[in-house]
């Protein structure tokens, strides 16, 4: 197995959760699935986001219909944060106009 992914497998054994979340995010978008060798697997790049939703499942018993609200609400988030800092930039730069 290559180090740029994780087992789905061994995924689920160490967080205690199901295949079937894994794969209820998949069929959602939310996440990717490749097929190395004969495992199916995470890449690491969307690990972080696979752990954040993993939590809202186990912990907080949102289901994965909640998990893609929760999701779509934070990339809103984010990108409202992102134009209130080019805003405030160029304030500053106006600012420093004057």
């Amino acid at each position: 197995m290559t180090a740029d992914f994780i087992s789905i497998e061994e995924y689920c054994t160490h967080h205690h959760t199901e295949i079937t979340f894994i794969d209820a995010l998949e069929q959602s978008g939310l996440i990717q699935v490749i097929q190395v060798e004969t495992a199916r697997c995470v890449p690491f790049s969307q690990l972080e986001q696979l752990e954040r939703y993993t939590t809202l499942y186990n912990e907080l018993e949102v289901n994965v219909p909640g998990i893609e609200v929760v999701d779509m609400l934070l990339d809103k988030l984010k990108n409202i944060q992102l134009h209130v800092l080019e805003l405030e930039n160029r304030l500053r730069f106006y600012e420093h106009q004057a």
